[in-house]
């Protein structure tokens, strides 16, 4: 059986900003790469990940590709993406990662979604969001 971790989060504060990040959270307000979990998942069991935003900007979305790019454990990537723009959403609804790799011709999936919490053009709505 081949085991998934289907929401896995990494972090790089070299490449983007996370605003929800700071000495509040001293012990993870550090980057958090792959190589920080690897042996806790080989320990597990675990075969792959889906990597999932960290943060509402285009750097943690290049992050997380540059991550999947160099590691084959990462099956999948739910990047940010605003999903009211055509645009932006159009480079992660395809197979391919926004770098071009398809990882020697194996697809890469990939997804996109917003962060409605953490995002002013949602405020005042209650269609769907928990109170």
């Amino acid at each position: 059986m081949t085991v998934i971790d289907s929401h896995l989060h990494v972090w790089d504060l070299d490449r983007a900003d996370y605003p929800w990040l700071g000495p509040h959270l001293a012990p993870i307000d550090v980057s958090l790469g792959l190589d920080d979990v690897r042996a806790d998942l080989r320990f597990t069991g675990v075969d792959g990940v889906v990597l999932v935003q960290a943060a509402d900007n285009a750097e943690d979305t290049a992050t997380m590709f540059a991550v999947a790019d160099a590691a084959a454990e990462v099956v999948g990537v739910v990047a940010w993406a605003p999903l009211d723009d055509p645009e932006v959403t159009a480079f992660v609804t395809g197979p391919v990662s926004p770098t071009g790799s398809s990882r020697g011709g194996a697809a890469l999936p990939a997804t996109g979604r917003r962060l409605c919490h953490a995002d002013r053009r949602s405020a005042g709505r209650t269609s769907g969001a928990r109170q």
